[in-house]
């Protein structure tokens, strides 16, 4: 995912990986940050995400 700033927020789902983008539009990267903002998504096994803390690396995608 790029570092320009995007128009929605929230936990978003892109090209297989969860992404966290923050309040300002930009995606979390190298930290654990708390997801507040699901959006409805889903694990790959159907399971709705929580809303909880994960990591994301320095691409921004999830870890879990």
């Amino acid at each position: 995912m790029n570092s320009k700033p995007v128009a929605y927020k929230g936990l978003v789902y892109q090209d297989g990986a969860y992404y966290y983008v923050n309040d300002g539009g930009k995606v979390v990267v190298n930290k654990k940050h708390f997801v507040k903002t699901t959006n409805g998504l889903t694990f790959p096994d159907g399971t709705p995400i929580p809303s909880k803390s994960f990591t994301f690396d320095a691409e921004g995608k999830m870890v879990f």
